[in-house]
């Protein structure tokens, strides 16, 4: 008997864990970015628009960036993502955002990994943290995050992706001629 209540809680927390873990991070602008990049590979529309703060029709812009990421990573049909390492370029206080960068890989079909890196600027909103559109984005922003770019291709993180991006492509000849050809 007591096994068996045992058992029941322990599947009782594993599926709670798994529920929480379906929407988006809003606590940290790690785990915004985190879920955004999920959310992307699954093709999960309405979740990146939570990402983004955006509660019913993205504007048109938005629209657009949404829908080739989807594509690109449909392009790709990749099994999984594996999330590598996210964390912080910058943050800035009065600027009122942080720079974040994602290094993943794509799980393709045929096993092998597909390296990925990406960064995006993230805002605190009402105690949320919510990915900033283009749009929303000011020239010092886009400074500050150039800047922090520049300095984070000189980590061991940014040239490990490198390398092991060059030797997928060098293993795999013509690889973004065929994604480029999905695409178009």
């Amino acid at each position: 008997m007591i096994t068996a209540g045992a058992a029941l809680f322990l599947a009782v927390v594993l599926l709670l864990l798994l529920f929480r873990s379906c929407g988006s991070t809003h606590g940290s602008a790690i785990g915004v970015v985190r879920s955004l990049v999920k959310a992307g590979v699954d093709g999960d529309l309405k979740k990146m628009k939570d990402c983004y703060g955006v509660k019913a029709d993205a504007p048109g812009e938005l629209q657009s960036e949404l829908d080739a990421t989807v594509r690109y990573y449909k392009a790709h049909n990749p099994d999984r993502v594996r999330i590598r390492k996210c964390g912080k370029l910058f943050e800035d206080e009065e600027l009122s955002c942080t720079g974040v960068y994602i290094v993943y890989h794509l799980r393709l079909p045929d096993g092998q990994d597909y390296p990925c890196i990406g960064t995006y600027l993230v805002q605190k909103r009402e105690g949320r943290y919510y990915v900033l559109t283009a749009a929303q984005t000011e020239k010092e922003m886009s400074d500050a995050a150039a800047a922090a770019y520049a300095k984070f291709m000189e980590t061991d993180l940014y040239k490990d992706y490198a390398k092991e991006y060059d030797t997928f492509i060098r293993r795999n000849p013509g690889y973004e001629d065929k994604i480029a050809g999905k695409l178009n």
